[in-house]
């Protein structure tokens, strides 16, 4: 699983850097995937959001709930630390 999150991230780098996706891209895509409560797809987005702006709280906020949804509470938790 992990492997596939790596993975995603490096393509969403590329697709910043070719295409001119901006982290608020990415934000509010997480976020329309979490509110239709498909919290593991919006993962990766918050995830990219962060790849670009690392103390984007929000960012982490949406992550650590989406891990939450997700039971994966140990990833919640380190979500919501970072974004301390």
């Amino acid at each position: 699983m992990r492997w596939r999150v790596f993975a995603a991230l490096a393509v969403f780098g590329w697709c910043a850097q070719v295409f001119g996706a901006t982290a608020d891209d990415y934000y509010n895509a997480a976020r329309n995937f979490f509110k239709q409560g498909q919290y593991s797809q919006s993962i990766p987005y918050f995830k990219a959001t962060l790849t670009l702006i690392p103390n984007h709280w929000l960012a982490y906020e949406g992550l650590a709930q989406a891990y939450y949804f997700n039971k994966q509470y140990e990833d919640a938790d380190d979500a919501c630390r970072k974004g301390l």
